[in-house]
């Protein structure tokens, strides 16, 4: 496309995009990417910062002043949606089974470890009322990584070489070691032997991170890593899960 070709694309998108975001009352609404929207089910919003040009996360979606969930896809207050996760080092072998609290968390991701071993990295948005979480374990580097994705508060109970590394490298990466000075936010359990029986719970971890001084909202620079149907249905012929 050539200079002048450009220059009349972009007049036009934005003339569409002011048309959009300036209409009234309509029977239906159309999204950036060409999706409908029933108006009478949603009311739709442009971000002030699009997030992704030309996509569906252009729109912000609310319903009955709640918002998509960035983790779930389900309808959550924009308050609990803008709180910063947090990811945890979670024991996966039989000494440490079962495990205590993950039954809150929104997503549940298991690596293969070395040693032929897993290791689980839940991911909560609410984590109150956790009395013990765990049992912790030590960090790797690919499970900090994917707990940035989601603009994360890592939390681990100690570390090998290169997630420590990681550690040292990237300051944005905000992590909670309960194998160090937030060993005061966790503790141990006489029910099991070490190093299977570490645990921290809700208010534990909302001691960490106001001991640590951690934002809890997302930072600026924050990209949801889901984008989930808009569409508000059930559905049809469904067993119960």
């Amino acid at each position: 496309m050539n200079k002048k070709g450009i220059l009349a694309f972009s007049a036009a998108f934005i003339m569409g995009l002011s048309l959009l975001s300036g209409c009234g009352k309509t029977e239906e609404l159309e999204t950036l990417d060409g999706t409908l929207i029933p108006d009478e089910i949603y009311s739709v919003s442009l971000t002030e910062t699009p997030l992704l040009k030309g996509d569906v996360s252009d729109i912000l979606m609310t319903k009955d002043g709640m918002v998509i969930s960035d983790l779930t896809g389900e309808w959550v207050s924009p308050e609990q949606n803008n709180k910063r996760p947090i990811a945890i080092m979670i024991n996966n072998i039989i000494d440490s089974m079962p495990q205590s609290g993950i039954g809150q968390a929104d997503i549940i991701y298991e690596f293969l470890e070395e040693g032929g071993i897993t290791r689980l990295m839940p991911i909560f948005s609410d984590w109150s009322g956790i009395e013990r979480l765990g049992s912790c374990r030590s960090a790797r580097y690919y499970y900090d990584r994917k707990a940035v994705e989601f603009d994360a508060i890592f939390v681990h109970f100690g570390q090998n070489y290169l997630a420590q590394a990681d550690f040292e490298t990237y300051n944005y990466l905000d992590h909670i070691d309960g194998n160090s000075k937030d060993n005061a936010y966790f503790y141990r359990t006489s029910d099991r032997v070490a190093p299977h029986n570490a645990y921290t719970s809700g208010d534990g971890i909302d001691g960490a991170i106001d001991a640590n001084g951690f934002e809890k909202n997302h930072r600026s620079y924050y990209t949801k890593p889901f984008y989930f149907n808009i569409n508000d249905t059930v559905p049809e012929d469904c067993e119960t899960a």
